[in-house]
């Protein structure tokens, strides 16, 4: 009986803690939701004593103290923030680089002590990159540890690769498996920082390449997010991973492939060493998120940085791997006659080869060629070979076959330095005539593409594409050649990356325009302006407004903003405004309309009511009237309610936005109905953040609303 009741008692008690541990981590949870809104809201104080109190429940949280350190700071107390940065290192968080990059610990970075913590949070970073390195061996698999601190989601994870992809095969099980619009950011789904280290004592780098995976609508997909800093967010197809659910079992199988030749120009048999980070997220049911990383990093997906933590991978042949070659240029922009390239070449054991080099031009002519026989020892091999260079400018492929079988090829771009030293010249000759406003815009454009391009070919790098380059030149010619002509680079019709001098500090500011078919400047067009969203430039949304609405007549301008996620306020919301005046002297502009997505979404509210007698209409979609929670009550549209009631407006917005939540636009749209707005307002069921066609909607309502 006494035995019974132990066993009974020992199962209470159990309960018991498992039922605490639940309630600490809910309590935790709603208090870490309440500290960060202390934090955007800048109530310093209350977030110094909630953290104090979330800290006796979890001693050892290190975001915690980092969070209460920034509090600190932000009060200038610097001891006391100070102390905060040692325990947040200390217990484990090494991703230093924050406290020197985030301005609100500014206020502390010119303390000696500060100095010395940074030494000491590179040396602990350094070290759990040493512990957590990965050692890869070709056609093997390798388990890496992706340690949750949660009960779910858990993880089995292994990564191989061979000469032609790496590999990475896990087994995860949580209580769901949630998919969505970028369902890799908000939940469920992976994400892979594939990074090539630019020092041997560093933990950060900007080079690399950010993979999302997760299933939408069901289905699996691949998104290339990010390359160096710049936001693609467009699907890869032949990246497709597999992904198998097993509610029974509440897991989820993956395997993701990706080619050598989507991580150009990293090739493991060229390298050897490479750096890597795996963030998983889960979505919990509230919204909330689960992130668990191999290594922390704060903006492992952020627009605010380009560097991103890794932990280096080490990658090994196999006597086992078949004979295979990778190569290097070592330019691909040239400008003389004669190059270099590195080969390297896997042997699995001893023999001789014979190595032919070819070059084709852009009609697929041979101009060149070089056969080598060489003997190969049963390892890596590694060749150097001159190639001669043709005299014309141009694209041009080499390839190199071994033993007669193609084996490696890639593509290099031959540009005429003389030529761009007279073009240059005629600008100038331009920029000294007599000009009306169409040439000196044109000429002011002509010199903004022109620096730009100086500046690609001087930092032009092996990761650079020189088809780019090739590109810029032909554009450029094109344009010095309609300008020498008519007066004007604005000829005919289609897409043009121009620029307009800022009459406030005299800075050349890019924007895109696309003139509309058969465009003949003496007629009058509507104009419709086009803001971008955030993290990215204006040349993809322009023309992907230009592509749905090139029926509609419009002249269509995309400003580009000093930063690319400035939120149009500041400087770039002054450039915006004197873009469309400028817009309306180039040309006989009738209408106007602005149209934003998602931060364009809230410039559109942003200059209708501060600069509303440029606008006609707008029409915004999955944006909101502020631009993140806590902003200064001036930057609130909400705050404005009464201004730009001349416009007439179109609201788009998704259900299940994840990432501008449809809530305040809800809200929002209430408010400005009841103030006698002329307000046309679409829920989208279901819809996301960018993943459904607004195309139908609203040429419903430009016929409607815009057009007479």
């Amino acid at each position: 009986m006494k035995k019974r009741t132990s066993i009974t008692a020992l199962i209470l008690t159990s309960l018991i803690l498992i039922t605490f541990s639940v309630f600490l981590r809910a309590q935790t949870q709603e208090q870490l939701s309440k500290l960060w809104e202390h934090i955007r809201t800048g109530e310093t104080k209350g977030a110094i004593t909630l953290s104090y109190e979330i800290l006796q429940n979890e001693p050892e949280n290190s975001y915690i103290m980092r969070l209460l350190a920034m509090a600190y700071a932000r009060e200038n107390e610097a001891e006391s923030s100070l102390v905060w940065i040692e325990n947040s290192i200390q217990y484990g968080n090494t991703d230093y680089l924050e406290f020197l990059r985030d301005e609100d610990f500014k206020t502390v970075h010119a303390h000696p002590r500060f100095k010395e913590l940074m030494k000491l949070g590179k040396r602990l970073a350094l070290e759990e990159s040493k512990e957590k390195e990965i050692k890869l061996k070709a056609g093997e698999w390798t388990d890496v540890p992706l340690e949750s601190k949660y009960e779910l989601p858990t993880f089995n994870i292994s990564l191989s690769f061979d000469h032609q992809n790496f590999y990475m095969k896990a087994l995860v099980t949580d209580a769901h498996f949630k998919d969505g619009n970028r369902a890799w950011r908000y939940g469920d789904g992976f994400f892979i920082n594939f990074v090539t280290p630019v020092s041997l004592d560093s933990v950060y780098s900007d080079r690399f390449y950010a993979y999302g995976f997760s299933r939408e609508n069901g289905k699996p997909i691949a998104v290339l997010v990010n390359r160096d800093g710049t936001y693609y967010l467009g699907y890869v197809k032949d990246m497709t991973p597999k992904i198998n659910i097993d509610s029974k079992n509440n897991q989820a199988e993956y395997l993701v492939t990706i080619p050598w030749s989507r991580l150009y120009p990293y090739h493991p048999l060229m390298d050897e060493t490479a750096g890597i980070n795996i963030i998983y997220t889960s979505q919990n049911d509230d919204g909330s998120r689960k992130r668990v990383k191999y290594v922390p990093d704060t903006h492992h997906d952020s627009e605010s940085t380009n560097l991103r933590r890794y932990v280096p991978m080490y990658f090994e042949q196999s006597p086992k791997s078949a004979l295979h070659v990778t190569g290097r240029l070592e330019s691909r922009l040239l400008h003389s006659d004669n190059a270099r390239i590195k080969l390297a070449v896997w042997a699995p054991e001893k023999r001789s080869v014979e190595l032919l080099t070819t070059i084709h031009n852009e009609d697929d002519q041979k101009v060149w060629e070089s056969a080598l026989t060489k003997e190969l020892s049963p390892a890596r091999n590694i060749i150097q070979r001159d190639v001669e260079i043709p005299e014309e400018e141009g694209k041009y492929t080499v390839t190199v076959t071994l033993d007669g079988s193609e084996r490696w090829k890639d593509i290099f771009y031959k540009y005429d330095r003389q030529a761009l030293d007279r073009m240059k010249t005629g600008i100038q000759l331009l920029a000294e005539k007599e000009k009306d406003i169409v040439l000196s815009n044109s000429v002011d454009a002509m010199t903004y593409r022109f620096t730009e391009l100086e500046n690609g070919i001087s930092g032009f790098t092996e990761r650079d594409n020189p088809v780019m380059v090739k590109e810029n030149i032909e554009e450029l010619e094109s344009l010095y050649g309609r300008c020498k002509k008519s007066g004007s680079i604005y000829v005919g019709s289609g897409y043009i990356l121009s620029a307009f001098r800022s009459p406030r500090d005299s800075t050349l500011q890019p924007f895109s325009i696309h003139l509309p078919k058969k465009f003949d400047p003496s007629k009058s067009y509507d104009l419709l302006v086009a803001l971008h969203g955030s993290g990215v430039d204006e040349v993809g949304f322009l023309r992907w407004t230009a592509r749905n609405y090139q029926d509609t007549g419009f002249i269509t301008i995309g400003p580009r903003g000093r930063d690319l996620s400035a939120w149009y306020l500041g400087p770039t919301e002054y450039d915006v405004a004197d873009l469309v005046k400028i817009t309306k002297k180039l040309f006989n502009i009738e209408k106007t309309l602005v149209f934003g997505f998602s931060m364009g979404g809230y410039g559109v509210w942003r200059m209708s009511f501060l600069h509303s007698d440029l606008f006609e209409a707008a029409i915004c979609v999955s944006g909101r009237p502020y631009p993140f929670t806590g902003s200064p009550q001036e930057d609130d549209m909400r705050n404005h309610i009464g201004k730009g009631k001349n416009l007439t407006y179109l609201v788009i917005h998704g259900t299940d936005d994840r990432a501008v939540s449809i809530e305040a636009t809800d809200e929002f749209i209430t408010q400005l109905k009841e103030a006698g707005y002329k307000i046309e307002y679409i829920r989208v069921p279901g819809g996301g953040h960018g993943n459904f066609s607004v195309k139908k909607m609203v040429s419903k309502w430009l016929k409607k609303n815009f057009r007479d």
